[in-house]
């Protein structure tokens, strides 16, 4: 049995407060020296987080190098939220970069599945006998059905370059 502490909580609940208010105190002490554009703390942060971010990205779907990529766009999240005004760490640094990934993670899925799916509806618009005797409504019909499944920028830049006669550089 835990024998109570001198503040009436037993000895590991007391222990963990104790540590959380540690790890705390550390995350804070760390957003400081980012927002001074300390080198080391971004070295810090580095080292203890991103073999955190890997794990999920390879665990999903990922390759190391997507791994790497997605932890410089979590640190640029973070640099950019230490550099707010009034931003204050309402969690662990960890569960935050974490969260920040998985959610950036998971974006960059949907995208590719989307992107995917619009390669595979590309495909099928070019088999042999699509092209025969297509109305210019049902041609309208499916290019309008391809474009509803990209994000309104692509679409924007889509009707820059096709439609506008824009150049890529213009666009």
């Amino acid at each position: 049995m835990n024998m109570p502490s001198p503040a009436g909580l037993p000895d590991e609940a007391a222990e963990r407060a104790a540590n959380v208010a540690t790890q705390r105190a550390e995350d804070q002490a760390l957003v400081i020296r980012l927002r001074a554009g300390e080198q080391a703390a971004y070295e810090e942060v580095y080292a203890q987080h991103y073999p955190a971010v890997e794990r999920l990205v390879r665990q999903n779907s990922g390759s190391r190098a997507d791994a790497q990529d997605l932890f410089q766009d979590v640190v640029l999240v973070l640099h950019e939220r230490a550099q707010a005004p009034g931003w204050v760490l309402s969690a662990s640094l960890g569960t935050y970069l974490y969260a920040v990934a998985r959610r950036q993670w998971l974006a960059r899925l949907r995208a590719a599945r989307r992107a995917a799916g619009l390669a595979d509806g590309l495909l099928a618009a070019q088999a042999p006998g699509m092209m025969e005797e297509e109305s210019p409504e049902e041609a309208h019909g499916r290019v309008a059905g391809l474009l509803a499944r990209i994000t309104a920028r692509c679409q924007a830049l889509l009707r820059l370059l096709f439609f506008q006669n824009k150049k890529p550089s213009e666009a």
